[in-house]
């Protein structure tokens, strides 16, 4: 949706300011972030930010992601193994966290472990 609105704004002749939208976006993708790393087994929060970093990847522009990187890094270190383990002992809501999880890892180019 938003690679669309990109392309009717360039067609119509709107000029977009990368930078503005990058700052933008960036603040955003770090609020939630933030709020994932003080609620990191809230599944809704991580659905929202791997969502969003979905729709990032395709601009034609580059956001930059360090700060949400170090933020899932952080998770990696400290509350993705012991949501892995419940995940390989059967916890349903455990496997669904650790696959959104590794999907953002994925996204974020960061190995989960």
């Amino acid at each position: 949706r938003i690679q669309a609105l990109l392309e009717q704004a360039r067609g119509d002749g709107v000029a977009l300011d990368a930078a503005t939208l990058e700052f933008a976006l960036r603040g955003t993708l770090e609020r939630i972030a933030q709020r994932l790393l003080s609620a990191p087994t809230d599944l809704p929060l991580l659905q929202q930010l791997e969502a969003a970093l979905g729709l990032v990847r395709g601009l034609p522009f580059d956001v930059n992601v360090w700060e949400i990187q170090n933020v899932c890094y952080h998770i990696v270190k400290t509350v993705y193994p012991e949501l892995r383990i419940r995940a390989e002992q059967g916890d349903a809501d455990a496997r669904v966290w650790v696959a959104h999880f590794r999907s953002l890892c994925q996204k974020l180019s960061i190995r989960e472990g």
